[in-house]
Parts: C-alpha cells; sequence; structure tokens
C-alpha cells in the first residue's frame, strides 16, 4: 500500500523529483570530478568527462532513479501514446489514408451488423418469445416439399381442444378496413384475430382489457382493440376512448382497449416479407365458415419445457385427421394433396418473421466483413511500408540499448493508437 501511494504521490510531484534528481546527478558528478582532479592532477573540463564516464549514461541513471517511484509499465505505455501522436501528426497523408480506410470498413460493418441485429437476433418484445411458434404443414410433392401456411377455421376450432403442448393456440387473418366517422375516412391495415391472440403474445392493453374469452367471448363480437398509434392520431389520444363506438366497414365496433406504444406485431407473408402493422384488432371467431378455404395464420404458445420438436409430434397426426383437416381446404399455396401424408412444423415466430430476408442479411454481414478484412489489410500494407522508412531510426534504437520487446511494443502501440 506504501508502494502505491509513493507512486501516485510522484505522479503529482513529478517536476519537482525529476529537478531535485538532476541536483543531485549534478552534485556526484561535480564530486567526481574534483575528487579526479585532486588525485591525478586533471584539468577541469578532464575531470568532468571523466567523471560522466565513471558515472555512466545520465539518462540511464535518471530512469533507475525514477523506477522505484513510478508504475513502470503505465509510463511506458504513455511515452509510447505520445510518441505515437507525434507520428500520426508529422505524417498527415499516412493517417488519413489509414484512417479513412478503417472508417469505411468500420461504418460499413457497424450499420449492416445494427440492421441484422435489429432484423435477426433482437428478442421479439413478448414475455418468453423462444416459446411463440407458427404452426405449418409439409407434404412431400413431386417438385420437392412444399410449405403450408394456412388453415381453415374449422380446422383451428378443432386443433386448440387437442393440442396439450401448447398453452395457447391463436389464429389471425390480415385484412384492410374503411375507418370513418372520425375526421378524414382512412383505409388502415388490421387484423381479424380469435378471442386469445392477445394471452397467447402475453401482451396486455394499456387501456381497457384484452378480449374476452370462454363463455363470455361472445360479448366482444363487436369490440375492436386500437393501437396506440391511431388513438394517439385519429382518436386523438382520447383519455376516454375505452368504451366508445367507431365505425369499421360501416359497422359500429365498441373499443375495449388501446395497446401500449411498444406493441408490435407485424403480420408476415412467408418469403414475401412484412405486411404493414395493423391499427385495429377486430374479435372475429368465423362462425360460418364452411372449410373450403385455408385463411387464417395459427400462432401458438408452447408450454414451459416442450420443444418444437415435441410440438411437431403431436401435431403431425392430428392434420392428418381428415375430421380435423378437411380435404381440398384451398390455402394461397394451393390444396393439400390428399392421400400424401402430411407432417406438421412449429417455427418460432421469429425465424418465421424473417425468412425472407435473413439470407440477404447474412450474405451483406459476410461482404461487409470481408471489406474490413481488405481495409486491414491495407493498413498493414501502408504500415509496413511506413516501417521501411523508419529502418534508420529503429537501427538507432537498438543501438542506443533498446531491446526487440521494447521495439515491438512501441510498434503495436502505434497501432492500437491508430485504430482508435
Amino acid at each position: 500500500m506504501g508502494s502505491v501511494l509513493r507512486r501516485l504521490l510522484f505522479f503529482f510531484q513529478r517536476n519537482q523529483f525529476d529537478r531535485d534528481l538532476e541536483e543531485e546527478l549534478r552534485f556526484h558528478e561535480e564530486m567526481k570530478a574534483h575528487a579526479l582532479a585532486d588525485a591525478d592532477g586533471m584539468s577541469g573540463d578532464e575531470a568532468r568527462a571523466a567523471a560522466r564516464r565513471r558515472i555512466g549514461n545520465p539518462l540511464r541513471l535518471r530512469e533507475q532513479s525514477r523506477e522505484p517511484w513510478i508504475f513502470a509499465t503505465v509510463e511506458t505505455f504513455a511515452q509510447d501514446v505520445r510518441h505515437a501522436l507525434r507520428l500520426l501528426r508529422r505524417d498527415p497523408a499516412f493517417t488519413f489514408t489509414a484512417l479513412a480506410t478503417l472508417a469505411l470498413g468500420i461504418g460499413l460493418n457497424t450499420a449492416i451488423f445494427s440492421v441484422a441485429y435489429g432484423v435477426l437476433w433482437r428478442p421479439l418484445p413478448y414475455p418468453n418469445p423462444d416459446r411463440l411458434v407458427m404452426v405449418a404443414s409439409t407434404q412431400q410433392t413431386g417438385t420437392g416439399v412444399k410449405t403450408f401456411w394456412n388453415w381453415a377455421p374449422v380446422t383451428y376450432e378443432a386443433l386448440g381442444p387437442r393440442v396439450t403442448a401448447l398453452d395457447h393456440l391463436a389464429a389471425y387473418s390480415s385484412i384492410d378496413v374503411q375507418f370513418t366517422g372520425r375526421g378524414e375516412p382512412l383505409r388502415l391495415p388490421a387484423l381479424d384475430v380469435s378471442p386469445n391472440f392477445f394471452a397467447t403474445l402475453g401482451v396486455n392493453p394499456a387501456r381497457g382489457r384484452a378480449f374476452l374469452t370462454g363463455a363470455a367471448a361472445p360479448d366482444d363480437d363487436r369490440s375492436a382493440i386500437v393501437s396506440d398509434r391511431l388513438w394517439r392520431t385519429s382518436l386523438k389520444a382520447d383519455p376516454a376512448i375505452v368504451g366508445q363506438s367507431i365505425t369499421i366497414d360501416g359497422l359500429p365496433r365498441t373499443v375495449v382497449g388501446v395497446l401500449p406504444p411498444d406493441f408490435s406485431f407485424r403480420p408476415v407473408l412467408f418469403r414475401l416479407g412484412a405486411l404493414p402493422e395493423a391499427d385495429i384488432f377486430l374479435l372475429n371467431r368465423w362462425p360460418d365458415d364452411t372449410g373450403r378455404n385455408a385463411f387464417l395464420w395459427l400462432l401458438g404458445r408452447m408450454k414451459s419445457g416442450v420443444t418444437q420438436e415435441r410440438a411437431e409430434a403431436e401435431l403431425t397426426p392430428l392434420v392428418n385427421d381428415s375430421s380435423i383437416v378437411p380435404a381440398g381446404a384451398l390455402a394461397p399455396e394451393g390444396a393439400l394433396a390428399p392421400n400424401v401424408r402430411t407432417l406438421a412444423r412449429a417455427v418460432g415466430l421469429q425465424e418465421y418473421g424473417t425468412e425472407s430476408v435473413r439470407t440477404l442479411l447474412l450474405i451483406l454481414l459476410g461482404a461487409v466483413s470481408f471489406v474490413l478484412l481488405i481495409a486491414c489489410v491495407n493498413v498493414a500494407n501502408l504500415q509496413m511500408a511506413r516501417l521501411t522508412a523508419r529502418r534508420g531510426e529503429l537501427s538507432v534504437r537498438m543501438a542506443l540499448g533498446a531491446g526487440r520487446r521494447r521495439i515491438v511494443r512501441q510498434l503495436l502501440t502505434e497501432a492500437v493508437v491508430l485504430s482508435l
């Protein structure tokens, strides 16, 4: 502890210490010169020169005297940094070229990685997002494996009570609605959703409530939940909006909830990309469905500890049951082929939502990483050319006693300063 305090004290009294040391070295030199002059009869200049030779290199003596008082590693590093900064100021052309090259490579990587992270790897804004899955089916056809993402409402109603691997199974479909009665008529993106849609996501409205489920669900047949964006714009951020009526497609709907400002759910068409975020969520139980059209996306929340493989194993025999999945139900991808085994898939919601851009973003990330590699190689070549021009300087340093490790440490410090 005393050693550390002594070194800290030296840091604040460095100039005074250097002056005292200089005076002490001069005193010893004079005393030695007097002794030599008295003993050997030398002149004053000869005695002083002989005293300096016998005492040794004064610069080295100063460094040795400072060692007990300083943090040697920190002191050396600070010297190297100052030297590196002087070199950069002395050669502005090299400095500008190297910094511009590094800035281009690092800037491109930062921009593309930020986009890739936000799209591919940032966790979805729901509780336990890794348990959210999209339910799909696949069939082996003559042209390869075909994936079907849409289901008929009768299939959704039949699967719900039979699947035990999921805490919730919700359905939704993307629609456009005409919003009127609150200023200028608007055409807005909306979702028809099952009563348990928000429970599946694990989201509660910031104002009001979610749709009722179970036996109370029919009471919400003419209700709606709106986004925070629509509430703040067309609905004027009315704090008493819950319970009021809005007109959707010419029919009155009662607003039962307003979603949080950070809520986001963007429906995705597989391999085509995301649709606009919905501003209105309408309760729909599709009571008049005949099973001829498959237009619903199924969103499930797996139970804690359940894997996607286990959910798929439970769903596969169900989707091969003709009483659950009617033959000939027409989806955007076509209709399931009869007498062909169907495999169920439980695809993570994040994986499903990013499938259309995942390959492109990974290719871009790899490309800009290669650009950064090229930039680093170019800067390394510049450094090597610069070292060639500094061979004389380095030779002098080694002749004055600098070891290889000391030279390498200086060069590494210069590289670090340049990169920063």
